[in-house]
């Protein structure tokens, strides 16, 4: 059993990792992963992660969506696919400013363009999203598509409502990635590390080299060995 505090990789995680969320009775298990951007010029494109969960005992279908924001994970888990006319949407009407779904009201925090690529394949996907918020965690997401037959939720639109997660309460009995690597998702570029850099340790000369490169030292070191040699014959011809 491991948690985010354990050094789990959110945006990494292999199928068949399994996620329990405490105070929660689910358990799900990771069955596909998506790569998203939200395009921009430049370096300012946006990046996070989608995985397809399947929930162990009902084989129920969830969402969850992962990024790394200033330097925090921030977690959402869509556990229930709404129908359009819940929210009084249709298919190629602009994004609402607001949604009103079982009496709540949910206000739009962001959209934009978003291509998705289904990690382990070629497949990828153009379309554009809309996310909406409530102060006390709950989120709807509004996915559209404009091919209703070449898209990774087999509808041209799809809206689900789910609420934040605290990356802390969750439990991840994660996989091994050794049988399916290609279905890891890369790392989220805004989530890399760069490896720790070592400080250069000083170089230290051997004492000989210091003591030949100082002249003072060095005229001492040549009247010792002159001593020494002068010694040496004197022993010899006695």
């Amino acid at each position: 059993m491991r948690s985010i505090n354990d050094g789990v990789r959110l945006d990494q995680l292999p199928p068949n990792t399994v996620i329990e969320i405490r105070s929660e009775l689910e358990q799900w298990i990771v069955e596909q992963a998506y790569s998203c951007t939200e395009p921009h010029a430049g370096s300012e494109s946006y990046h996070w992660t989608e995985y397809r969960l399947r929930e162990r005992d009902s084989d129920d279908t969830a969402w969850l969506s992962v990024e790394f924001d200033d330097e925090e994970w921030e977690v959402e888990l869509f556990t229930r696919q709404v129908a359009l006319s819940e929210i009084g949407y249709e298919r190629g009407q602009p994004f609402p400013e607001e949604v009103a779904l079982e009496g709540d009201t949910l206000v739009l925090e962001e959209s934009g363009k978003l291509e998705v690529t289904k990690v382990g394949t070629q497949t990828s996907y153009r379309g554009e999203y809309a996310d909406y918020v409530r102060k006390d965690g709950r989120v709807l997401s509004i996915e559209a598509y404009p091919d209703p037959t070449n898209t990774p939720r087999e509808t041209d639109v799809e809206v689900w409502i789910g609420h934040i997660v605290d990356p802390t309460s969750m439990e991840i009995y994660a996989a091994s990635a050794s049988e399916t690597p290609d279905r890891v998702p890369q790392p989220l570029p805004s989530a890399e590390r760069p490896e720790p850099v070592r400080a250069a340790q000083p170089v230290t000369r051997p004492l000989v080299a210091g003591m030949v490169s100082d002249p003072a030292q060095r005229t001492k070191l040549l009247i010792g060995a002159g001593v020494i040699v002068l010694l040496i014959l004197l022993l010899v011809l006695l």
